[in-house]
C-alpha cells in the first residue's frame, strides 16, 4: 500500500478549517500551507479527501519532487518521471504551472519544458505521442515552482470541488 504525499488546496483563511477536517477524517499528521493542508495517505485517502472534505477546492497527489535551475536540468528531470505509470498514451494532458522562481522568468515557460518532457517521454517508449488538451484533460498536471523546488503533482480532483 502505497503512501503518497497528498496537498489538499483550499481558499485563503480556510486552512484551519481544512487542518481540523483532515484530521478528523484522516486520524494523522497534517501541516497547515499556504491556502492548503498536506498530509501522507493512501490511494483511497485520495478517493475519500475528494468526497468527504468539505472546504477542499483541490486534492493533489504528488509524483515528484526535484531541482532545477534551468531548462536542461528542468526537461531532463522531468523526463526521468515514468509517466506511463500514471496514464498511457491514448489518454490526454494538460500542464498548470504554480509559483515563483528567480531560475525561470515564466511559469508558463515551466508548463511548457515539462509538457515536452512528457510528450518525448511516450514518444521514445510507444513512437506516440497522448494529446495536450487545455480544456478538460484526462489527466490534468499541476507543476509547483518554488525558486528550484519543482514538485509536479497528479490533481486527483480535475475541475475545482466547489463545480
Amino acid at each position: 500500500m502505497d503512501n503518497y504525499k497528498i496537498v489538499v488546496k483550499t481558499f485563503s483563511g480556510l486552512e484551519t478549517v481544512l487542518f481540523k477536517e483532515i484530521i478528523s477524517l484522516f486520524d494523522g499528521k497534517a501541516e497547515k500551507l499556504n491556502r492548503g493542508v498536506l498530509f501522507y495517505g493512501t490511494l483511497e485517502d485520495v478517493y475519500r479527501a475528494n468526497l468527504m472534505l468539505r472546504t477542499a477546492v483541490k486534492v493533489l497527489v504528488q509524483i515528484a519532487e526535484f531541482d532545477a535551475r534551468d531548462k536542461t536540468e528542468l526537461y531532463n528531470e522531468a523526463k526521468k518521471i515514468e509517466w506511463g505509470r500514471y496514464f498511457t498514451v491514448y489518454q490526454s494532458f494538460a500542464i498548470d504551472g504554480i509559483g515563483q522562481s528567480k531560475y525561470f522568468n515564466s511559469i508558463q515557460y515551466v508548463s511548457l519544458v515539462i509538457k515536452d518532457a512528457i510528450a518525448d517521454w511516450f514518444r521514445e517508449k510507444y513512437s506516440r505521442r497522448p494529446n495536450v488538451v487545455k480544456s478538460s484533460p484526462e489527466i490534468p498536471i499541476v507543476a509547483h515552482l518554488q525558486d528550484e523546488k519543482v514538485s509536479i503533482y497528479l490533481n486527483a480532483s480535475g475541475e475545482s470541488l466547489f463545480k
